[in-house]
């Protein structure tokens, strides 16, 4: 009676055959005894068989960051917390304003709200390469206020931990410096982690 209640309850995987099965073995595995009740039992396979599938789940470490190229082969990171939204924009939505710093692309209306729209590389004083586009990817990083900050591309999102983080090493662009948390090495190049807050607050931007 006992095998055949072994035999019945231990789950398969479909298109899998029951592989047979010793009952003692069974007993001595679950640490069953006779006499035990069939609900037990079935509790106690059914149990061991899920331990057996039971995936872990991937850890994930570190804060999560939205990465993109700042420029060409200039990898980038900002906080996720920091940002509101991650999108690519047609150039007819930006409104051009004249008379405004060469980084400031213009205004665009967002879910009826408008905002800037600025070019990173130039707002953070680096050279441009400029080149035709139908769109713009766009970052909108909030802290207190709301900035729509064009880069090259989006890449997606990057978990970092904080030993993963130093200073910017000399390699980096001086000029970008106040604008950087930090630094993190990803497949042998050096990312840059932005602080909202201080782009945010750049002189350019005031002015504007």
């Amino acid at each position: 009676m006992l095998r055949r209640h072994f035999c019945s309850t231990l789950p398969t995987i479909q298109g899998q055959q029951r592989a047979e099965v010793n009952p003692w073995q069974v007993n001595e595995a679950l640490h069953l005894k006779r006499g035990d009740s069939c609900r037990s039992i079935y509790y106690a396979v059914n149990t061991q068989f899920v331990k057996t599938l039971a995936i872990p789940e991937r850890q994930v470490i570190g804060d999560a960051y939205l990465k993109f190229q700042l420029a060409p082969r200039v990898p980038a990171v900002i906080a996720v917390r920091s940002v509101e939204e991650a999108t690519v924009l047609p150039v007819s939505e930006v409104t051009a304003i004249p008379n405004m710093p060469p980084c400031m692309l213009g205004l665009v209306n967002r879910r009826n709200r408008v905002i800037w729209i600025a070019n990173l590389v130039r707002l953070l004083g680096m050279p441009v390469l400029e080149r035709p586009r139908a769109q713009y990817s766009m970052v909108i990083v909030k802290a207190g206020s709301a900035l729509g900050l064009m880069v090259d591309d989006i890449e997606g999102i990057v978990h970092l931990p904080a030993e993963a983080l130093s200073p910017p090493p000399p390699q980096v662009n001086p000029i970008l410096v106040p604008y950087l948390k930090a630094c993190a090495v990803q497949d042998d190049q050096i990312v840059l982690v932005l602080d909202a807050e201080a782009v945010l607050q750049s002189s350019v931007f005031q002015r504007s």
